[in-house]
């Protein structure tokens, strides 16, 4: 199994996949990012855990961008 990692998906997200016509994609991983900040926000978390969470998501969104 190869990992490949793409850096234009990682700095911009949903956009890139908006961008390259895979609009279900990108409003697929958008709705997990808000998901994911409308979680943290009400329990007012620390930059300690919620620039970790963004990381991830920004990571597994570089990774799935080189499957499709």
């Amino acid at each position: 199994m190869r990992i490949t990692f793409n850096v234009l998906a990682f700095f911009f997200g949903p956009i890139y996949f908006a961008v390259k016509g895979m609009w279900r994609k990108a409003l697929s991983r958008l709705g997990m990012n808000l998901t994911a900040a409308v979680m943290l926000v009400p329990i007012d978390a620390p930059t300690a855990i919620s620039t970790p969470v963004g990381a991830a998501f920004a990571g597994l969104t570089a990774t799935a961008a080189s499957d499709a």
